[in-house]
């Protein structure tokens, strides 16, 4: 221990030696055709909520995440001191020990944890929805023909069976890859858009940063640590996060269509 306070330090490094905190960011390479998809399903859903057609509350966004035993760099709170932005690596177990957590998240609450013990093809999707998703957005009132529906682009989400639960359910409110050209209605989410999900902006990342505090052993515990940390989720922070849905999409105008999080941060 220096006896040096935290202000002092930052101080130091910031004025006297000219350092500043650098954030880990990882982003997935945009071709023009990504970054066009991006910009124009922000322009033409933006319309959509200043018409007052879509209501972002009511939006019910999903998504699944990995969780690994060994755990992971907090890129949030993981900060590097230097002139010049590193290079950084950081190695992991050839073969972790992992599972799968899908969950659906909207301002009015979230249903999940679901945990997946297996790969996740197109019939354990189909379980998710019929099994799980469904009977507890019905319990919720979000089959209510108000509510919008959000997936992304992974095969088992996408194929023509899946799809079709979800237009029995949510007809043209549907934010999801593939599901205009064949329906002819809802909006094709843009691919390489985890800066538009709340899930991928906020939910994992604070999941992952409550659960790894606790140093889980077992994936028991690692399960029960996650369930714990969902049922913690205060229901503010929630709403924050629903909140800037908004303001993304339009920072992705800013932007034309690229990455937002170095705008954001």
């Amino acid at each position: 221990m220096t006896g040096i306070s935290q202000s002092t330090v930052i101080r130091i490094m910031k004025l006297d030696l000219k350092k500043f905190p650098y954030k880990i960011q990882m982003a997935q390479r945009l071709s023009d055709e990504a970054i066009q998809r991006r910009l124009f399903f922000a322009s033409d859903f933006l319309e959509l909520i200043d018409r007052h057609i879509v209501d972002p509350n009511r939006i019910i966004f999903s998504d699944e995440a990995h969780f690994w035993l060994d755990g992971f760099v907090n890129r949030q709170n993981f900060r590097i001191w230097g002139s010049q932005k590193p290079e950084f690596l950081r190695t992991k177990p050839l073969h972790p020990q992992k599972i799968t957590v899908w969950a659906a998240l909207s301002s009015e609450g979230i249903i999940g944890p679901i945990f997946i013990d297996q790969s996740v093809d197109k019939d354990v999707y189909e379980g998710i929805l019929n099994d799980y998703f469904l009977p507890e957005a019905q319990r919720m009132g979000w089959l209510d023909g108000k509510h919008f529906f959000q997936q992304d682009g992974a095969p088992p989400d996408t194929c023509r069976e899946n799809l079709e639960i979800i237009n029995r359910h949510f007809g043209p409110r549907v934010l999801a890859h593939r599901y205009p050209e064949i329906f002819g209605q809802g909006q094709i989410w843009p691919p390489y858009s985890p800066d538009l999900s709340p899930l991928d902006f906020f939910l994992w990342g604070y999941i992952k940063d409550k659960i790894y505090k606790t140093n889980p052993k077992t994936i028991d515990e690692l399960k029960e640590a996650i369930s714990e940390s969902f049922r913690s989720i205060p229901a503010g922070m929630i709403n924050r996060a629903i909140g800037s849905f908004e303001r993304r999409l339009r920072m992705l105008i800013v932007s034309q269509g690229q990455h937002i999080e170095n705008l954001i941060h």
